[in-house]
């Protein structure tokens, strides 16, 4: 059975074919592939500087809370009787039984 120069050439054109389709598949894996290592290598970039963005708030809401504290300290201090006291002497107010002594100037 010989083939006739017809049907090899329509043998030929299908391995053309397939080879062709073997290869733009590969390409498009390719492509594919190539397109979403880059969209990876970019989040992680987007999360390495989030992470440190995240630490950087972390590190000053711990200086909020600090300062929060001092401020608090202070408003009790504020509206304790001992702030009361320590006004009143520098403004040279003394209870009644009391003797206050000035260093001369």
């Amino acid at each position: 059975m010989k083939q006739t120069q017809k049907e090899k050439r329509q043998v030929q054109r299908k391995v053309l074919r397939h080879r062709l389709s073997v290869i733009l598949i590969s390409a498009v894996i390719v492509i594919l592939t190539g397109v979403l290592s880059v969209g990876s290598v970019n989040l992680l970039k987007k999360k390495a500087q989030q992470d440190t963005q995240i630490a950087e708030l972390e590190k000053q809401k711990l200086k909020e809370e600090e300062r929060k504290k001092e401020l608090e300290e202070k408003e009790k201090y504020y509206n304790s009787d001992k702030y009361i006291e320590d006004v009143a002497r520098d403004k040279g107010l003394a209870y009644e039984n009391e003797i206050l002594f000035k260093p001369e100037q």
